[in-house]
């Protein structure tokens, strides 16, 4: 993600586009503002939106992916997760990839009651006969908050465990950062 997500009026929203010349888009239908999930929030994405504003090398939200001509961006976030997931969560199914949240978000939010015309404008797909694009005649005209309402109704019930353990291991690295900083503080002291 080339520079940071976006807000207008409340809520924060990632701006996917072709702005940027290391960017591209698959069709023009990918072109979208995808609301930050609050599950998302959570877990602290927005503390590193923070930090990356501040510290990124480049520019980009996740500055340590390199860009390749062939596969752009895409193959070391996928390699990215792959070890994530093996390392960190401890999930060795070869058929979990990066790719696997694309293709169960279509199914998560029909079941959540959301309508194919806005599953298709969240995900960038074109649909057939969509009237999401009709009705609101561009998706871009699409108010914000209702994107988000409907986003935050996308769950994965069978990833809490996961999302808890996340939950502390940040819990912890804020507190022994808190630590290192009253220690700090003391030792100047004295």
């Amino acid at each position: 993600l080339h520079s940071f997500p976006t807000r207008r009026s409340s809520d924060l929203y990632i701006q996917i586009t072709d702005a940027h010349e290391l960017q591209s888009l698959k069709t023009p239908q990918s072109k979208r503002r995808v609301p930050i999930h609050p599950k998302l929030k959570e877990l602290g994405f927005m503390q590193l939106i923070e930090k990356q504003r501040r510290h990124s090398k480049n520019g980009f939200l996740f500055d340590t992916l390199r860009y390749h001509r062939k596969n752009k961006f895409g193959n070391m976030m996928s390699n990215a997760f792959r070890y994530y997931m093996r390392q960190d969560l401890k999930i060795k199914d070869p058929k979990k990839v990066f790719h696997s949240f694309r293709h169960t978000v279509k199914p998560r939010l029909r079941d959540a009651g959301v309508s194919a015309e806005f599953v298709d404008i969240l995900c960038g797909w074109e649909g057939n006969g969509s009237t999401g694009t009709q009705s609101y005649g561009h998706r871009d005209t699409v108010p914000l908050p209702k994107l988000h309402r409907l986003i935050s109704r996308l769950k994965y019930p069978e990833l809490e465990p996961t999302f808890m353990v996340l939950k502390q291991k940040r819990d912890l690295r804020e507190r022994n950062i808190l630590i290192r900083m009253r220690d700090k503080r003391m030792s100047k002291r004295t």
